[in-house]
């Protein structure tokens, strides 16, 4: 029976770029590591971070064997003012996401936001890379929905709240329909002072005297018929008085407050 060969051990040359090699020198493998050198793309600026969420991540990201201080920035996927960063080490090769924000919690989404020219300004100021005008836009889309549901059923509700006041109250006619005190006043987006009407836009509220909740909301865009007959003049007032919408048991009254007054007060006289 012939004996097998002896293993023959041939020097290996090692070069600079692979900073540790094996120092047993009877074994027939040498192990040699190798960091990885890579070049990744330069990320700076600032953003905006769940701060409980972020470190969550990196105690995460540091249970892999090479620890947190290894890992790389090796590309940025921005979804909005949201950013998740793609994270690779550079000693054993492991790739994994750190996030700004957690994707399942919705509850407060950094994209929600204000005008989009004013949020792209102020993200332009603190080094931010700001979200796209079609994403804001999408976001807008969706919050308005929301807020004008969520809007009309709270007024709803304080209707009904007005309601069941005034009928605790007394406040009834002789059919057992409740009548309620309401305050209304409006405004528009620009002040025309009754010298310089060019606001584009102007709303106007009604407002329950008991619950003081908005039971009505109302918003005009440009020129709109209906803001165009309440100038405040007595012809509307007339046509009431004769029209007698609410028939003889309620007669509608004109109560302006003085602030409205003067306005109108100082409008004849300019108008002179």
């Amino acid at each position: 029976m012939c004996s097998p060969e002896p293993v023959q051990h041939v020097p290996t040359e090692v070069d600079d770029d692979f900073p540790t090699v094996s120092g047993d020198t009877s074994a027939t493998m040498i192990v040699i590591d190798k960091k990885l050198s890579e070049t990744f793309p330069d990320i700076s600026g600032r953003r905006i971070f769940d701060i409980k969420f972020l470190f969550e991540q990196i105690k995460r990201l540091s249970h892999h064997n090479c620890g947190f201080s290894e890992m790389d920035i090796t590309r940025e996927t921005r979804k909005g003012m949201e950013s998740a960063f793609q994270m690779k080490c550079r000693t054993c090769g492991f790739e994994d996401k750190l996030q700004t924000s957690d994707p399942s919690n919705r509850k407060m989404d950094v994209n929600a936001a204000a005008g989009y020219i004013q949020l792209e300004e102020t993200m332009s100021v603190l080094e931010i890379p700001c979200m796209a005008s079609s994403t804001y836009q999408r976001h807008q889309e969706r919050l308005q929905t929301v807020t004008r549901d969520l809007a009309w059923e709270k007024m709803k509700e304080a209707g009904k709240e007005e309601v069941r006041l005034a009928v605790e109250a007394g406040d009834v006619d002789m059919d057992g329909i409740p009548f309620i005190t309401v305050v209304a006043d409006g405004a528009w987006a620009k002040r025309s002072y009754r010298t310089n009407y060019s606001s584009l836009s102007g709303v106007a509220c009604v407002i329950g005297y008991r619950t003081r909740k908005v039971l009505f909301i109302g918003v005009r865009n440009k020129y709109c018929s209906v803001c165009a007959r309440s100038d405040g003049d007595s012809s509307v007032m007339n046509r009431l008085a004769k029209a007698m919408p609410y028939s003889t048991d309620f007669v509608v009254e004109k109560i302006e407050c003085s602030n409205h007054i003067l306005r109108n007060y100082c409008q004849k006289l300019h108008s002179l």
